[in-house]
């Protein structure tokens, strides 16, 4: 009797242990964290995803680092681009991905998204063996003229995107870097889209040949406080990313941001500039002897050209101020 209870007690203890082990939780605090998170990437691994399940090892501590590149999560404030978003990806001065993101839900839009494009990415808190699936449709009609046919009349053009994802193990991920205890999650996303026509008042009938259908998987590794995915990689493109520093200032990424107003110098026949950045701009430009030549709110992703025939051969100061941050970034033009 002895034996049978110290028996039954070690399977408790390793079934609490086993427990313990896998109830690693992703929550909303621990992705999507404003910072500038600096990446390697490989593009060319020779890497084992191995299987799904509990405790797996995935060891990439060989990769090579290729090249590099900031991923920086940055506030997002709506400028009336109907981007129904609080943080935005920027990825070499480009808005990639804006995301919306309660204490529940994790909502992704890709970078030419209209707010109609939400999907869900994942819901909180996210653990072992926990899924994903949502979709979008959108369908638009034009002219045939407009795409291509002239002898259609009208053409009704059909995008959709579906995505599923699932937590299909966790373990430890050893990146050059660092080892991470961390959830693995492979995602689906699947495009498509195709075209109707018709002529006059006759039915839409599908257009042969014309449409594509895509997808896309991809891998990502989420680790407690990581505030990015630790490692990505996608098969099809066989290309694997990890960080290898993350966590800058709040005023290293607010000048970083600022920096993404960028103006074709020197001038020419006009002066361009453009927020690449997240955040709305302030935008004085002034002569050398202080005088303002233009004033102007610079909304993110915004472009203003202005005729440059009224400004003297000279150098100029460009004051970029943000309208959230109120932090401040100087430039010299020249014309």
């Amino acid at each position: 009797m002895k034996n049978n209870k110290i028996y039954l007690l070690l399977v408790i203890t390793s079934l609490f242990t086993f427990k313990l082990n896998a109830q690693i939780q992703i929550t909303s605090d621990d992705i999507i964290v404003k910072g500038i998170y600096k990446m390697a990437t490989d593009t060319a691994p020779s890497i084992s995803l191995g299987t799904p399940g509990a405790s797996k090892t995935w060891d990439f501590s060989g990769v090579k680092k290729v090249f590099t590149h900031d991923n920086i999560i940055l506030p997002y404030t709506d400028n009336g681009s109907g981007i129904d978003a609080n943080f935005v990806l920027v990825e070499d001065g480009d808005s990639n991905v804006y995301f919306k993101k309660t204490s529940s839900t994790l909502f992704f839009m890709p970078g030419d998204a209209e707010e109609n494009f939400k999907l869900t990415f994942m819901t909180f808190p996210f653990n072992y063996l926990s899924t994903s699936n949502d979709s979008v449709v959108e369908t638009s009609v034009t002219t045939g003229d407009d795409m291509g046919f002239p002898l259609l009349d009208s053409v009704r053009v059909h995008f959709s995107i579906k995505y599923t994802s699932v937590c299909d193990a966790w373990g430890n991920v050893k990146t050059p870097v660092k080892t991470y205890e961390s959830l693995r999650i492979k995602s689906d996303i699947t495009t498509r889209f195709y075209a109707e026509g018709k002529i006059g008042n006759g039915n839409y009938t599908p257009i042969k040949d014309f449409g594509e259908t895509d997808t896309e998987v991809q891998y990502i590794w989420l680790t407690k406080g990581g505030g990015f995915p630790v490692v990505t990689y996608r098969l099809g493109d066989n290309e694997l990313e990890y960080i290898e520093t993350s966590s800058l200032s709040s005023k290293e990424i607010n000048k970083d941001n600022l920096k993404n107003v960028v103006v074709a110098n020197p001038i020419g026949e006009n002066l361009i500039i453009k927020n690449k950045g997240s955040e709305n701009c302030e935008i004085i430009i002034t002569d050398i002897n202080g005088k303002t030549v233009l004033s102007a709110t610079l909304h993110a992703g915004e472009e203003i050209k202005e005729d440059a025939a009224k400004l003297s051969n000279g150098i100029y100061i460009m004051n970029v101020k943000g309208k959230e941050t109120n932090d401040t970034y100087n430039t010299k033009l020249i014309k």
